[in-house]
Order: C-alpha cells, then sequence, then structure tokens
C-alpha cells in the first residue's frame, strides 16, 4: 500500500529539487557545490538532479506549474540566505497546497491503480 506520503516524497520532492537546483544553477549561478551545500547534498546528488534522470511520473510533475512556482520560491529563498527552516516552512506550507489542490491526490490515485 502507498501512502500519500510516500507519493510526495517518491515523485513530488524530486521533481521539485530538481527544478530548485536548475533554477540556482542557470538564475543565480550557484556551483553544484554551493548547491550541495545549501541542500545537504552531496556534488554528485546536485550532478544526478541536474541530469534529470527520473521516471516519467517525475518528469511529468516537474512540469506542474504548482511545482514551478515552489521551486521558484526555493530558490529565492536559498539564494536570498534563508535559515532552513524557513525554506521547510516553506517546503511543508506548499506540499499542504498541492494536497489541497488534488495535484498529490491524482498521483497517488494513478500510482496505486
Amino acid at each position: 500500500m502507498l501512502l500519500p506520503c510516500e507519493t510526495v516524497v517518491n515523485y513530488i520532492l524530486p521533481a521539485v529539487r530538481a527544478k530548485t537546483i536548475r533554477i540556482l544553477t542557470e538564475e543565480y549561478g550557484f556551483t553544484q557545490t554551493k548547491i550541495a551545500k545549501a541542500l545537504g547534498l552531496t556534488q554528485a546528488g546536485v550532478s544526478k538532479h541536474l541530469s534529470l534522470k527520473y521516471t516519467d511520473q517525475v518528469k511529468r510533475i516537474a512540469k506542474e506549474k504548482e511545482v514551478d512556482a515552489l521551486a521558484k520560491k526555493l530558490a529565492r529563498n536559498i539564494a536570498s540566505g534563508k535559515g532552513k527552516r524557513e525554506i521547510i516552512e516553506t517546503l511543508c506550507k506548499n506540499c499542504m497546497a498541492l494536497k489541497g489542490k488534488g495535484l498529490i491526490c491524482d498521483l497517488h490515485k494513478s500510482l496505486s491503480g
């Protein structure tokens, strides 16, 4: 049984993280090392996210306008030096909003069969 929060961890978060990393690289000029430090990842992990080697579901989710908006907001917060607590709060609040809009429920239903 796949739980809705597992759907977030396995599909939504990778899409958000990949988009956020791409924005930090392209719009804010962050290096992979700087991004890794800011997100608590390794440089290799950042490189993986930039390569966009994901399942079709994650690629589809990455195209959602809500995911794009969240990634832009997170990148802006990171680039402006916001603390981890503020970044986590932003992510969690927006995750709840995604649940309210049905994106997570729709994805969960399609994965659960």
